[in-house]
């Protein structure tokens, strides 16, 4: 869609740029010396924003009209920026969908007592199509505001800042986000499926237990190394961070540790996460947080604190409103509110946190809160059923198990949120998990229709904390390179064609089974085509296919040994 006759309509309202060399503002001075001058349509609504700001018929009226369509060959960047300030204007941006956020910065030489308490906020409007989305600015160094965009419709947007402080509104940039075939978008769902908003793949969080934030602030290099061990040699897609007190001193796990009774967002907590979590996107992987922990007298990982005003009360407000502003167009996260929360969280609660986070957020992220043991509740009820994913304290979950947490809730994501470790430890043997536990509940939770899980290999000594190598992280990356490509949206259990467990496609052209200490599977082949591909697979070994002969109708597919097998049926008629 050309914007040129826009530029010409602003062109015609200034002098020929002959007539402008002794009347710019000593600021813009060197904007049309020394170098051919050309035009460039930025379009209208800079224009019209110089015509409110300049009486019509004045000198300047002409001239800022002029700078907004001029650009000069020679000596341009800096002249660019100062005649941009002049005129309260923006660096353009050119970027491609769903990559990394863009972001401006603003100064004010206004003094305020609280900078995140400052009302101010940038209201991007798409050109095709009138969509607006709004996002909060937030303290980003001494007099210092920035805010964000996430890249998330490809075309022209506008943007245009307001704010009660003068110096941080009536700013205005242009963002030209262009088309990337390879991109993801954020984290959603179709049906009980995870999936990536724009490219639509289907997939199952495998979370590796990792460090709270103090642990990677400042070390990309440990970030990169964490996620090829973790995710490229396990084949885990993503972490789970647990935060809790840290958003407000990163060095602090719990309130009790708190002298000050109104603490503010710790911007190093965040510089931390934002680096985790675009590391792991970009390595086509997530991150899950939990925003607090547990309020029992040994943790007290809470808010809960009367000068704090509790959950949702003065110092948390403050919070999310930064955490939306900063944290909402990083994408490839999720949150949980905390856990054991049925001791110490309500619906209220969990209702007033959603809402206020959604509300805030122009980009969206799934947010949850695990509920309560489903042997304590058979009804699989939540604490607030408005949340978008469905969380679980399930123990050492069973295949059966998966598969009717989705049943009681087959619209939306299901986490199954506790977290499934390996360690020494009497005190949770009943719960803990073996090797073969953990390998079995990769396979368990996406065959029942993909729920997610938090696993972890605790360092001898450790009860929590990042995960270490398992000793045969091979055996478990077959999991998640048996599914990759083979997992679709729509995906329905259909166990009635085999012994074990099924996995099928609406119609049938594509028939994942797998069953458990076996050495033959029984499978229905229904499809007659007679270009039928099917593999074997040992779930117990490093990845290997190996093709097996099958026909359409029932049939027994012959093992080599006894172990955990899968099999891929695919074709066409």
């Amino acid at each position: 869609m050309s914007r040129q006759p826009r530029a010409l309509h602003a062109l015609y309202l200034g002098p020929t740029p002959q007539a402008i060399s002794g009347r710019l503002p000593a600021s813009s001075a060197g904007l049309a010396v020394g170098g051919e001058i050309r035009l460039r349509p930025v379009g209208l609504i800079l224009v019209e924003t110089v015509l409110r700001s300049c009486p019509l018929g004045s000198p300047d009226h002409s001239i800022h009209c002029l700078l907004i369509i001029l650009e000069s060959s020679t000596e341009k960047n800096n002249t660019t920026r100062s005649a941009r300030k002049h005129l309260k204007q923006l660096e353009h941006k050119t970027t491609t969908l769903w990559s990394p956020f863009s972001e401006w910065r603003i100064s004010s030489a206004t003094q305020v007592p609280d900078p995140f308490a400052v009302d101010a906020r940038a209201v991007f409007t798409h050109t095709e199509t009138g969509e607006q989305l709004t996002t909060g600015l937030f303290p980003s160094g001494d007099n210092e505001w920035a805010f964000r965009f996430a890249n998330s419709r490809t075309g022209h947007w506008t943007c245009k800042t307001e704010s009660e402080i003068p110096d941080l509104g009536g700013w205005t940039t242009i963002i030209d986000v262009e088309p990337d075939n390879s991109a993801r978008g954020t984290i959603s769902h179709i049906g009980h499926w995870w999936a990536w908003s724009e490219s639509g793949e289907v997939f199952v969080p495998q979370l590796a237990m990792y460090d709270s934030p103090e642990g990677f602030l400042d070390q990309p290099e440990k970030i990169e190394t964490d996620i090829k061990t973790l995710l490229s040699d396990h084949g885990f897609n993503g972490f789970h961070v647990p935060v809790f007190c840290r958003w407000f001193d990163i060095d602090k796990e719990t309130n009790p540790e708190f002298d000050d009774p109104d603490p503010l967002p710790d911007p190093r907590t965040f510089d931390a996460l934002e680096l985790l979590i675009q590391k792991t996107y970009a390595a086509g992987g997530m991150v899950h947080l939990w925003m607090w922990g547990d309020n029992d007298a040994d943790h007290r990982m809470t808010p809960m604190r009367d000068d704090w005003g509790g959950k949702n009360g003065r110092v948390v407000s403050r919070l999310l409103k930064y955490v939306a502003a900063r944290l909402a167009p990083v994408i490839g996260w999720t949150m949980g509110y905390g856990f054991d929360l049925e001791h110490w969280v309500a619906e209220e609660d969990l209702r007033q946190w959603h809402e206020t986070l959604t509300e805030a957020m122009s980009w969206p992220h799934l947010l949850g809160g695990r509920s309560g043991r489903p042997k304590d509740d058979p009804e699989l009820l939540q604490i607030y059923d408005g949340l978008d994913y469905a969380g679980y304290t399930h123990l050492r979950p069973k295949y059966e198990d998966y598969v009717t947490a989705i049943k009681r809730h087959p619209d939306k994501p299901v986490f199954s949120e506790d977290r499934f470790r390996i360690r020494e430890s009497e005190r949770f043997a009943f719960k803990d998990y073996t090797e073969e536990a953990t390998r079995r509940g990769l396979w368990d939770s996406t065959m029942a229709g993909g729920v997610a899980n938090i696993w972890g290999m605790m360092a001898k000594g450790e009860r929590n904390g990042r995960s270490v190598s398992y000793p045969n992280a091979d055996h478990l990356q077959t999991c998640a390179k048996f599914f990759k490509v083979r997992l679709k949206a729509g995906m329905q259990i259909d166990n009635s064609l085999t012994d074990g467990c099924c996995l099928r496609n609406q119609d049938k052209s594509v028939l994942l089974f797998y069953k458990e200490s076996t050495d033959a599977l029984e499978i229905e082949v229904t499809n007659a085509s007679e270009n039928l591909r099917a593999i074997l697979v040992d779930a117990c070994a490093p990845y290997v296919e190996t093709p097996i002969e099958i026909t359409a109708g029932r049939q027994v597919i012959r093992c080599p040994k006894s172990s955990d097998w899968a099999v891929c049926v695919e074709g066409r008629g």
